[in-house]
């Protein structure tokens, strides 16, 4: 899993477009097979199917977290979630707030924002990686603070007795993706995404679990 992921982050680094990740769905196939292969060797002969609460080792939830998010096979996507939602903690990374992070992600690249479906037990038709076009492809998601339940910025992050309840998640697309690469006046910056002749930039406060 850690290779794959690597290899796609490191194949795709200098790649502005997004749909140059459809080219990986064998890989990303492969990172969530094994993610799961992992998660029933380790849930096997317990009463619950999930993962201990916390590991300081780096382990499947990372790379499900790449590959939910750069790989819009709904099928796939959601059996990432799934796994994910059981996959306890490692180190820094919470299964459980990734995939409601996730969620939103999904939602914005599925036109469902006034919608956000996190129950994907329901039927719903299957979507391949490449009916989502370019310009509504989530480019950057990027959690930017933690808010307690009145929306105040807190400075603890989600953890035992933390008062986070939210997560204040950046997101961005690229309206004309092809446009910002052929404008000449257009010099490097940091903050890319605050160009809003190309950039859509919005916030959203995902809850994060309990």
């Amino acid at each position: 899993m850690q290779c794959y992921t690597a290899l796609i982050y490191v194949s795709n680094a200098l790649q502005p477009f997004e749909t140059a990740y459809d080219n990986y769905a064998l890989e990303f196939q492969e990172i969530i097979a094994s993610a799961k292969a992992v998660l029933d060797i380790r849930s096997g002969g317990k009463s619950s199917n999930s993962l201990p609460l916390f590991t300081p080792e780096m382990g499947i939830i990372q790379p499900l977290f790449f590959a939910t998010l750069k790989y819009r096979n709904s099928f796939w996507r959601k059996q990432a979630l799934n796994l994910l939602r059981k996959s306890g903690r490692e180190g820094p990374w919470c299964g459980a707030i990734e995939a409601q992070i996730l969620d939103v992600v999904i939602a914005a690249e599925e036109n469902t924002l006034d919608k956000l479906s996190s129950d994907f037990d329901e039927p719903q038709p299957s979507m391949a990686s490449t009916d989502v076009p370019e310009h509504q492809r989530v480019h950057l998601c990027l959690v930017q603070d933690y808010l307690d339940r009145r929306y105040e910025s807190i400075t603890l992050d989600k953890g035992a007795g933390s008062p986070a309840r939210f997560a204040k998640v950046q997101l961005c697309k690229c309206r004309d993706l092809e446009g910002m690469l052929s404008d000449e006046t257009r010099g490097p910056r940091k903050d890319f995404w605050a160009d809003e002749r190309y950039w859509d930039t919005w916030h959203k406060n995902v809850p994060l679990p309990e």
